[in-house]
């Protein structure tokens, strides 16, 4: 998981700084068209100024305004019409070139003067301005500067050639040897009119940033090409974790198997110790019956006040050392799979009172009051004696950690499907964090009241392995104060 994590974190800060520069680069890109667009712009600007400095005068002779205009490289066609939109300059009448004769034609059929005049009535400034006004005509868009004095329209076609070739001039030099980037002017039929940067741009290579220039050049567009090949530095740094997740990797690997290993000999001594300790209880368990046998015979034999205390706490403690026996001698089946069934007709109620009364004398030693809810349950097909060791295992835990609670409550409920038996005490309870634990082998709660309390941690274990083995559920549920812990067992109705 660290790994993983670390891994994720990784990943997520080079997409991260990916995107940043990304980001910066498309900013810094369309800064850089932006500056582009008003050098293009300012230009623009003074060719119009130019333009409105020519003497356009309809009463000098034509062929006078002829020859000023064909000195003119930007001007391919000069024009005046005047208020009832006839052409004054040129004439069709007279001496006229083939040229002019076209341009004529041409301004007549898409009625040149009427949409000159309404254009320029959108103007809010009625003083003399100039105007621009594009339209496509032969192999391309063509440019009209005019200005309105009085009602005549006085203008020029534009040499298109000749105003792209000026317009480029102001932009940054073709050839260079900087391959980041590229950019290209192109016009309304998507031809490139001039680029420059050295980066080789592909069909299927899609430009960082674009942008649209003003009018009359609306159809011109400004395209930024960038170099993928610049975040080499980011990739760079990227591979750059590699090395340190892989030593986070082995070290991790490297800690990974000290716990194990450690687990590992934690485990197997205390199943050695369980081996051992198994091999003793077999011993064990003759002596100690006849311990408590002829323990129980002296009972009915001595009546002194005094001899019978000193027998009662032989017989307890006979009866706690019977039961942490049968414990590990469970424990020690369950491991070798030779635990086995003995499926009879139990009355749950009478075991419950059976098992309760094994603890009396340890209930009356530590003062804890204890409560057996009792309610009519029919008897139940189950293992008799795994239930049993369940019951005693839960209530000796609840003696043994929770007795600073001086409370023991067991209750059952039943419905059609299920008869459940609730264990509750009022002690310190088990913690969230403790709660997907407790179930495990020789897994002891981390506390005072555990380390003051001798056990192999083996108890819960039993209990959930016999829950099992029995078909039944052994959980621990929710409890605002104490531990509480549930036995769940499927009813199998049986006819008396």
């Amino acid at each position: 998981m660290p790994i993983t994590v670390m891994t994720v974190m990784a990943v997520s800060s080079y997409r991260g700084t990916k995107q940043q520069i990304i980001t910066e680069h498309q900013e810094e890109a369309a800064a850089v068209l932006l500056s582009n667009a008003r050098l293009l712009q300012n230009r623009l600007n003074q060719i119009e100024t130019e333009l409105n400095e020519t003497l356009l005068d309809p009463s000098l002779p034509h062929q006078e305004l002829r020859n000023e205009m064909n000195s003119k490289r930007l001007v391919r066609q000069a024009f005046i019409i005047d208020s009832s939109n006839t052409f004054l300059y040129p004439l069709k009448e007279g001496e006229i070139s083939e040229r002019e004769n076209d341009f004529i034609i041409e301004a007549e059929g898409m009625e040149l003067a009427s949409n000159l005049r309404a254009r320029s009535s959108h103007s809010e400034n009625r003083s003399i301005e100039s105007h621009w006004y594009t339209w496509f005509m032969g192999d391309g868009i063509n440019f009209i500067s005019y200005r309105i004095e009085e009602g005549t329209v006085k203008g020029f076609l534009i040499e298109r050639y000749a105003l792209i070739s000026q317009l480029i001039n102001v932009l940054p030099v073709a050839q260079g040897t900087d391959e980041s980037f590229r950019i290209q002017l192109t016009d309304a039929r998507g031809d490139v009119l001039y680029q420059w940067g050295d980066y080789s741009v592909g069909e299927t290579v899609e430009p960082l940033q674009e942008y649209s220039l003003k009018e009359p050049l609306g159809s011109w567009r400004l395209f930024y090409y960038h170099n993928p090949a610049i975040n080499s530095e980011t990739d760079l740094s990227a591979f750059s974790m590699i090395p340190v997740i892989a030593l986070f990797t082995i070290l991790m690997l490297l800690l990974a198997i000290y716990f194990y290993r450690e687990n590992t000999r934690e485990m197997r001594i205390a199943r050695n110790q369980v081996s051992f300790v198994n091999q003793v209880s077999h011993e064990l368990k003759t002596p100690l019956t006849n311990i408590r046998l002829y323990s129980e015979l002296l009972q009915n034999l001595l009546t002194e006040p005094k001899e019978q205390a000193y027998l009662d706490v032989i017989v307890q403690e006979g009866s706690r050392l019977g039961r942490m026996i049968n414990n590990v001698l469970t424990f020690s089946r369950g491991e070798r799979g030779e635990l086995k069934k003995n499926i009879e007709k139990t009355d749950i109620n009478n075991l419950i009172t059976e098992t309760l009364n094994k603890f009396k004398p340890l209930l009356k030693e530590h003062a804890i009051l204890y409560e057996f809810e009792e309610i009519e349950l029919p008897l139940i097909e189950t293992d008799r004696d795994m239930v049993e060791q369940i019951l005693v295992n839960l209530i000796g835990n609840s003696i043994k950690y929770g007795r600073s609670g001086k409370y023991l409550g067991i209750r059952t409920e039943v419905d059609e499907k299920n008869c459940t038996i609730l264990i509750s005490d009022k002690g310190p309870g088990i913690g969230d964090s403790e709660k997907n634990n407790i179930f495990q082998p020789f897994y002891r709660i981390d506390n005072s009241l555990s380390q003051n309390s001798s056990g192999t941690g083996i108890g819960l274990s039993i209990a959930r392995t016999l829950a099992v083995e029995s078909g039944s559920i052994l959980k621990l549920e929710k409890s605002t104060t104490g531990a509480c812990f549930s036995l769940t067992i499927p009813i199998k109705e049986v006819n008396n």
